[in-house]
């Protein structure tokens, strides 16, 4: 399997793992009657912090040390993918007045491709090409 191909297949799983993270803590949010958008924003900082530590260490193995520049891009790429993620989320529930946990999936998928070219390409770059890619 090509470099490429590992990290993106590592990149899913701990993508998996963040939105089981971020699924559980909104459903448990809403469920206690936080309003929508804060628990948007308190539930995708729980699957950050999750997808920090699991890409940094496992997905794209960054073995030198971490640095303000890491972090602070870590951060950028997370808040955009955020700001995409909400508006999507608050765009379709209010437009289409669909069940809020269909929108959040959509939304969260929606994410997914900015946080994967950010993380790979700039948070930790990768962007040599070797012959294995």
């Amino acid at each position: 399997m090509s470099k490429r191909l590992a990290h993106l297949f590592k990149f899913c799983a701990v993508g998996g793992m963040n939105t089981v993270v971020d699924f559980a803590v909104f459903a448990l949010l809403i469920a206690g009657g936080t309003p929508v958008m804060p628990a948007q924003w308190l539930s995708y900082g729980c699957g950050v912090l999750n997808s920090y530590v699991w890409n940094r260490n496992w997905t794209f193995r960054h073995a030198k040390k971490r640095g303000y520049s890491e972090i602070t891009r870590f951060l950028a790429i997370n808040v955009a993918a955020l700001i995409v993620t909400s508006l999507l989320l608050q765009l379709l529930a209010e437009r289409f007045a669909w069940p809020i946990t269909i929108c959040k999936l959509i939304a969260t998928s929606a994410g997914f491709l900015i946080n994967f070219m950010g993380s790979r390409y700039w948070v930790f770059g990768l962007p040599e090409r070797s012959e294995s890619e």
